[in-house]
């Protein structure tokens, strides 16, 4: 019975950084209202607005998950766990906020997100947005994971990491662009085209999943190496990307009246199968390319 005792000390032992977690998601929430100022009550009760839902819930999400990167693997002292996962729940909620606005001014160039979301209810935009967030969460909780000498040590290279995959990651989003023979931004603002922006979103989760495996041995590695294979694998994955998209789904939709669907019909069922091809893709890339 002494497994039972350990486990729950080990759960109490966490309790205020659980205690402190969520009091940083509700920080997140207020300073997420500031920079998109849609009332919640309105936007879900009167409007039934799916887009804002889908908006402020991959928020939440990634807020939630970048949060968890700051837990300790173990506590000795928790009050002196609480006291470091203060400030490093902090910075995580504004590198989130700053990674949201960088995503929306170098990726979304062509949207006013609260325009197209809070007023026109523009479900393509969402999921564009969404994907985006969650991406950069899942960055911030890999940056902030990593392993350091010491508590500023910790705090400078979560900024370093979190700097670096953010740019990869707008890269990334830019060439999935470039790579498109339509343009992308174009059919989810003009022509409201869900389908296109599912499509976007989930490219952009994959491309984040694949940044984070790249980046996955944080601190564990000379800086040097790190810096070359998380550019290295990046670039790797990224490529890899493309061509197991493109193999998985001609194995499954091979027939050229798939992509029609997505593009000239805004069909979202097919969509949605794309999308999901394109995550599980990331998901097996990441776990490959990982130090």
């Amino acid at each position: 019975m002494d497994w039972i005792i350990v486990y729950i000390e080990h759960i109490t032992q966490r309790i205020p950084l659980l205690l402190n977690a969520l009091a940083m998601l509700v920080i997140a929430k207020l300073l997420f209202d500031r920079l998109y100022p849609c009332q919640l009550r309105s936007q879900l009760l009167n409007k039934h607005n799916m887009a804002y839902a889908c908006m402020l819930g991959a928020f939440l999400l990634a807020t939630a998950w970048a949060l968890a990167g700051t837990f300790p693997a173990r506590i000795e002292d928790p009050w002196q766990a609480l006291w470091k996962a203060i400030p490093e729940g902090l910075l995580s909620v504004l590198l989130l906020l700053v990674s949201t606005k960088m995503n929306a001014a170098w990726l979304l160039s062509r949207f006013k997100v609260t325009l197209e979301i809070g007023h026109e209810h523009n479900l393509g935009t969402a999921f564009c947005v969404a994907g985006s967030t969650l991406a950069s969460g899942h960055i911030i909780h890999t940056a902030a994971a990593g392993v350091s000498p010491d508590f500023l040590a910790g705090l400078t290279n979560m900024c370093l990491y979190w700097w670096m995959g953010q740019a990869l990651f707008v890269v990334a989003g830019q060439c999935y662009q470039w790579l498109k023979p339509y343009n992308v931004q174009g059919l989810i603002a003009a022509d409201d085209n869900s389908g296109v922006g599912m499509e976007f979103g989930a490219c952009l989760f994959a491309s984040g999943l694949i940044i984070c495996g790249a980046m996955s041995s944080n601190g564990q590695h000379p800086i040097q190496v790190e810096v070359y294979w998380l550019f290295t694998g990046t670039a790797m994955g990224t490529l890899l990307l493309i061509a197991g998209k493109r193999i998985v789904t001609y194995l499954i939709a091979s027939h050229p009246d798939f992509e029609d669907a997505v593009i000239v019909n805004k069909n979202l069922t097919v969509s949605a199968l794309f999308s999901m091809v394109t995550i599980g893709c990331g998901f097996f890339i990441a776990a490959m390319i990982a130090l």
